[in-house]
This record gives structure tokens, C-alpha cells and sequence, in this order.
């Protein structure tokens, strides 16, 4: 069964759309963003170096490899972090970064804590 999770917003201009997921679950060892994001998704490869070379190694791999997923849908960046405080340090140091890294107008950030 085809699973898809609804995205929406109380923001006006953003309109509702579905987001394709997985159908089931297994546990897997964690792997750093930027090499899933090169095994699943490397339309994204471009964005992520440019962000790491901005950002610099170090803070690139605290709060952007340890992110649980990245995607985009348009021209939206959604990310999703395990750690409350990781979302607000991307949110307050990194978002512009983001944007400019991927060519993207907007960014979500969700914590998903475990």
C-alpha cells in the first residue's frame, strides 16, 4: 500500500500538497545526510555542497548531517531534525544559506524527536 502524508500550512500562500512516503518500516544504522542524500536523491548533491562549503565542516556536520531527512517540493526546502534546539540554530544561523545553497523561497524545519 502506497502511503503519502498530507503537508499544509495556516499560512495562506501555501497550498496543501502530498508527500510520497514509505509503506513500511526497518530499522537502520543512522547514516549522515549528505551520503543518503547522494544514494537517494543526488538532484540535491549540488545544493548540499555548495552548503557545506558555506556553512564550513564543522557546522555543516552538527546541524545538516544529522538531519533525519531533507526533500524538496518546488522551489520548498523541508527538513527534519530530531533536536528542538538544532531547528532553531538552522532556523536563526543557516536559513539564508539554505536558500541561497539550493535556489530555494522558503524552508520548513520539523522536529521529529525520538
Amino acid at each position: 500500500m502506497k502511503r503519502s502524508l498530507l503537508i499544509s500550512s495556516l499560512e495562506p500562500e501555501f497550498d496543501e500538497f502530498l508527500l510520497d512516503c514509505n509503506d513500511h518500516l526497518e530499522k537502520v544504522a543512522f547514516t549522515p545526510l549528505e551520503e543518503r542524500i547522494r544514494a537517494e536523491d543526488p538532484a540535491l548533491i549540488n545544493g548540499i555542497s555548495k552548503l557545506k562549503a558555506l556553512m564550513g565542516e564543522f557546522d555543516f556536520d552538527k546541524y545538516i548531517n544529522s538531519l533525519i531527512g531533507m526533500t524538496r517540493h518546488e522551489d520548498m526546502m523541508f527538513l527534519i531534525t530530531k533536536n528542538a534546539m538544532y531547528k532553531s540554530v538552522i532556523e536563526l544561523r543557516f536559513i539564508k544559506l539554505i536558500l541561497e545553497s539550493f535556489e530555494a523561497s522558503g524552508c520548513r524545519i520539523m522536529v521529529m524527536p525520538f
